[in-house]
């Protein structure tokens, strides 16, 4: 059973501001609902085929996840699939609107197994609830 989230949202602030701020993996923790830290693994310059080590806390059970950057193109795009853990692959896109960054992601997710069909209704909705928590802090971080 796939889960698919859509969101999107505009934020009062350039798409190299923001781009560079979202793209930064010492960032994550600062706006990502659970995460503990995150660090890239790759050359001093960010690219496809970087991997992003993260820490974090779902439903109470801390887990490390490896995903790979299968998409990056400053100031366009990110696109990222887990390598470990769950199969969640996301693209995350950056567009020039009124003078600010309209950012628009969709994440597809894949719960696996019957605990994966058992839970995928909470699945669900914790991820929706992430979802806007973190583009509502995403905001808030960048226009303040």
């Amino acid at each position: 059973m796939t889960i698919r989230i859509e969101q999107s949202i505009w934020i009062d602030r350039p798409v190299p501001v923001v781009f560079d701020f979202i793209s930064d993996a010492s960032n994550f923790s600062k706006y990502i609902p659970g995460l503990i830290e995150a660090e890239r693994i790759g050359l001093d310059v960010a690219s496809k085929g970087d991997h992003i080590r993260s820490k974090m806390s779902v439903l109470g059970t801390k887990l490390e996840v490896l995903a790979e950057w299968t998409r990056y193109e400053p100031n366009v795009a990110i696109g990222s699939r887990n390598v470990e853990g769950m199969p969640v692959d996301m693209l995350t896109t950056f567009h020039e609107e009124n003078g600010g960054t309209r950012i628009e992601r969709v994440l597809n997710m894949e719960p696996k197994g019957l605990f994966g069909t058992i839970t995928a209704p909470l699945v669900r909705r914790t991820a929706d609830r992430n979802a806007v928590t973190e583009f509502e802090t995403l905001k808030e971080l960048l226009e303040n």
